[in-house]
Formats: C-alpha cells, sequence, structure tokens
C-alpha cells in the first residue's frame, strides 16, 4: 500500500473446509485413497511436508510459526494446511485493524462468488471505484469472468463440475481437528 498509495485491493477467501478441501485434492491429485493411505499412516510428516516447507517457503513459515508448532496434533499435511488457512486470516485481519481505510477496499468469499458472481462482480467494481455503466448489461461480465480460468492449469480441481463439487474430503475427523487447532491458535 505504501509503493501504490492510490491502489485498491481486494481481499478473496475461502472457508476453511472448502479451502481444505480444494488443497488437499490438489496435493494428492485427486485421490482420497493416497489421502488417507499417507495420512492415516503418518507418511505424510515423513515424506510430503518436508518437500512442501522445501519448495514452498509459504508451508515451511505455516508450519513453523511461533503459535502453531506446539499444537497438539500430528504436523502433517492437514496441519499445515489448516495453518496456512489461519495465518492467512489472522494476517487480514490484522491489516484490517491497522488502518482499514487502505486495506482491502472489497472483500468477498468464494462462496459468494460462486454463489453470485454478476452481482458480486458489480458491487467489488463499486466498491473500487470503477465506472460501470448503470444499464444493468451484465453480458460483459459473463463474458469475461464466465470463463474457467484454471482450465488446463495445474489449479484445475478435477472434482468441481460448474459451481458443484463432487464430493467432499472433509468429514467428522477433518472437522474435529479444525477445531482442535482453531482453538491451539485462538490460544
Amino acid at each position: 500500500q505504501k509503493a501504490a498509495p492510490e491502489a485498491k485491493t481486494i481481499f478473496m477467501y475461502r472457508n476453511l473446509p472448502g479451502f481444505f478441501d480444494s488443497s488437499l485434492n490438489l496435493e494428492f491429485h485427486g485421490s482420497y485413497l493416497r489421502y488417507f493411505f499417507l495420512t492415516a499412516l503418518r507418511l505424510d510428516s515423513f515424506f510430503v511436508v518436508p518437500t512442501l516447507k522445501d519448495e514452498f517457503p509459504y508451508f515451511k513459515f505455516s508450519a513453523e510459526h511461533p503459535r502453531m508448532v506446539t499444537c497438539p496434533v500430528t504436523q502433517g499435511v492437514p496441519f499445515v494446511i489448516v495453518s496456512l488457512w489461519i495465518l492467512q486470516m489472522q494476517k487480514a485481519f490484522d491489516l484490517i485493524q491497522q488502518d482499514s481505510t487502505s486495506f482491502f477496499h472489497a472483500c468477498l468469499s468464494y462462496e459468494q462468488l460462486l454463489e453470485h458472481k454478476e452481482h458480486i462482480i458489480l458491487k467489488v467494481l463499486e466498491n473500487v471505484n470503477v465506472d460501470v455503466p448503470s444499464d444493468g448489461d451484465i453480458s460483459k461480465i459473463r463474458e469475461v469472468f464466465g470463463l474457467d480460468s484454471q482450465k488446463g492449469s495445474v489449479m484445475k480441481s478435477g472434482r468441481r463440475i460448474g459451481n458443484e463439487a463432487l464430493s467432499s474430503w472433509v468429514g467428522s475427523w477433518e472437522r474435529n481437528f479444525f477445531s482442535t487447532v482453531l482453538e491451539h491458535f485462538n490460544g
């Protein structure tokens, strides 16, 4: 914000179960069996997490953050993903508290964007002071934002068709895990 004070910022986030589910799908290449096998036997802690920490500094930061290292759970891939989400949300909160006028001129969730795509995009454009014709024609928005921007990329989830996910890997164990890690972080 200091380098370009006139810049507008938009913060888009995903809820924890959705972020977790999508991240696991990508990390385990769409194979629930692989996820289950590696995490149940805790092999992810020994083989996957060290590689993630070496290749991606943000995973190292989230896994080794002082508030997270003492968390009483297995520190495998699920832990790293939940820690990353928590620390991102905390940083966004801290920035807003620090200076609510300079950070995040618009905040939206991925879920809101999926459900109300054109309406949300119009609101965001309004919040960042972009002139939008008032004729109500949203065809140009659909033309630009109606495309699958992840098609053909490594980030494309194979479990999503349109706005519908085929299945979720988040069950009761994962929800309890979220609670344990969140309670630890909140101290």
